[in-house]
């Protein structure tokens, strides 16, 4: 029979690594300040990187700030999906409503000419689904309203294929302030 009492000259097994020796100190919890112009910097580089809607495709922008921590907070304009937002209007917390804009952007426009232009019916298709509101390559290529349901404010846009808004240290600032308030409120 296997005695559940430690033995003499025995510990109990512990993970590799997590065992000190007896004069170490384990370290305390960092305790870092971040810096907001070196986040300016960080988010104005991402803004540059390509964004789309691509259902096969994850775009560069969108991996970037899904690499970043926790801690940095990122715009409401750097995501075309629904997110997590303080009103800066009616004081709402919630989730944004995304809606659709019916006109494309310029870019846009270039897109579907350049499609149009390729000599393969594939293209013609994109180039020409792109006319019409509601189809797939049209959507994907539409920009994104970020809408407060309780005001019907608009929070940022999204520009789908296009660079975003650049970024600076005011709103960097104030929203490293409501994230050591509330966590969750990342996007601002």
């Amino acid at each position: 029979m296997i005695n559940s009492q430690p033995q003499p000259g025995f510990y109990p097994q512990q993970p590799y690594g997590s065992q000190m020796a007896g004069n170490q100190v384990m370290p305390g919890q960092p305790s870092f300040q971040l810096d907001p112009s070196a986040i300016v910097a960080r988010l104005n580089n991402i803004r540059m990187l390509a964004s789309s809607l691509d259902r096969k495709h994850v775009s560069e922008r969108t991996l970037a700030i899904h690499q970043l921590p926790n801690t940095i907070p990122v715009p409401l304009r750097f995501v075309p999906a629904a997110s997590l937002f303080l009103c800066k209007k009616c004081g709402y917390k919630g989730i944004t409503r995304v809606d659709i804009v019916p006109e494309l952007n310029d870019k846009a426009k270039k897109t579907r000419c350049c499609a149009l232009l390729i000599p393969l019916p594939c293209c013609w298709m994109m180039g020409l689904s792109a006319f019409c509101p509601g189809t797939p390559c049209r959507d994907a290529w539409s920009d994104r309203k970020h809408v407060c349901p309780q005001c019907e404010n608009e929070a940022a846009r999204w520009i789908a294929l296009s660079p975003a808004a650049e970024v600076n240290q005011q709103e960097v600032v104030e929203a490293l302030e409501r994230l050591k308030i509330d966590s969750q409120l990342r996007t601002f």
